[in-house]
């Protein structure tokens, strides 16, 4: 799921840089997480995916170039046909 939702944002204009599979798929709610300055980015991001109900400031991640993180939860299932192709039909 991570893949088809990072190549949905790649087509929506959002620069993905990495995506991998949670530690575990029993996350209920789509989570979106940002580091400090990227607010404005992480707003726009929440506006491009269906469900996003939470969005954190974190003061950063394990990864230097990672700025926003998409915590992919079992409420994006309904919705996994849009994130197939890209979101193209």
């Amino acid at each position: 799921m991570a893949k088809r939702v990072g190549g949905y944002l790649n087509e929506k204009g959002v620069k993905v840089v990495r995506f991998t599979n949670a530690n575990h798929f029993k996350y209920a709610e789509t989570m979106l997480f940002y580091r400090k300055g990227y607010k404005q980015a992480a707003e726009y991001m929440a506006t491009q995916l269906p469900m996003i109900q939470k969005i954190e400031e974190l003061n950063g991640f394990d990864r230097p170039r990672v700025n926003i993180k998409v915590l992919i939860g079992r409420d994006l299932i309904p919705h996994n046909k849009s994130f197939e192709n890209g979101g193209r039909s």
